[in-house]
C-alpha cells in the first residue's frame, strides 16, 4: 500500500468524526470537528496499534487532504495557504459590533518566540465592528509554487515560517479605558483557505466589552 492510498484511508471516510481533543474547552473560538483514526481497520490498525495519540485535529486532516498524492519531502508548506485579506469583526459580550475601537495588533518575528512580538499595525474599527487585514506589504511571495501546490502569496501574516512560529496574532482592543485581548491563530484563516475562502474570509470575536 503506497503513501496516497494511506492518506486517503486514513483522511477520507475511514475517518470517524469525534470531539476528543477539541472544543472551546481547549481555548479555540470555535468547536472544532476532530478525527479519530480506526485501530480495526486491516490495513491501517497494525500502523496505529503502537501509537497513543490517534486523535487528529481538523487543521491535520486538511493540511494532509491538501497535499494527497502529492510527493514527500517538503514540511509546513500547507501553511502558505491564507486568504489575500482578512476581515475581523469585534463584538461585544451580547454580540453588538463595537464601533471606534483601537486594536492593536502583535505578532511574533518568524524566528522568535511570542515574548519577542512588536507591534505590527494599530486600526480602528469601523461601524460595523470590523478591521480589516490586508497583505504586508513587500512580502515575499513566490514565483513558483512547491511541488506540493502551495505558494507564498502576499497575505496578512507576511513571511510565514513553515514551523508556524509567526502564525498567531494578539489583538489588543481598547475603547472608553477598558481593555481586552483576543488571539487569530493561523490554523483559522488555513481552515477558511481550505473551505474555499481564498480571495478574502471573516472571522468575529466575541470580547468582555458590555
Amino acid at each position: 500500500m503506497n503513501s496516497d492510498d494511506q492518506y486517503d484511508k486514513l483522511l477520507d471516510k475511514k475517518l470517524n468524526r469525534q470531539g476528543a481533543g477539541c472544543g472551546i474547552e481547549y481555548g479555540w473560538q470555535n468547536n472544532w470537528d476532530c478525527y479519530s483514526l480506526s485501530f480495526s481497520h486491516p490495513e491501517i490498525g497494525k500502523d496505529l496499534a503502537n501509537d497513543v495519540s490517534h486523535n487528529i485535529g481538523l487543521h491535520t486532516a486538511k493540511a494532509l487532504n491538501s497535499n494527497v498524492h502529492k510527493r514527500r519531502g517538503y514540511f509546513g508548506e500547507y501553511l502558505f495557504d491564507v486568504p489575500s485579506t482578512i476581515l475581523i469583526k469585534f463584538v461585544d459580550n451580547s454580540g453588538t459590533p463595537i464601533s471606534g475601537a483601537q486594536v492593536n495588533i502583535f505578532q511574533p518575528e518568524p524566528d522568535r518566540i511570542i515574548s519577542a512580538s512588536v507591534l505590527r499595525k494599530t486600526l480602528i474599527t469601523d461601524s460595523n465592528g470590523i478591521i480589516s487585514l490586508d497583505p504586508i506589504s513587500g512580502v515575499y511571495t513566490q514565483s513558483t509554487q512547491t511541488e506540493t501546490g502551495h505558494r507564498l502569496n502576499a497575505n496578512p501574516f507576511g513571511n510565514i515560517n513553515v514551523v508556524g512560529t509567526n502564525g498567531l496574532m494578539l489583538f489588543e482592543i481598547s475603547k472608553n479605558e477598558k481593555y481586552d485581548y483576543k488571539w487569530l491563530p493561523l490554523v483559522l484563516p488555513n481552515i477558511a483557505y481550505w473551505n474555499g475562502e481564498t480571495n478574502q474570509a471573516s472571522f468575529t470575536i466575541s470580547t468582555s466589552f458590555s
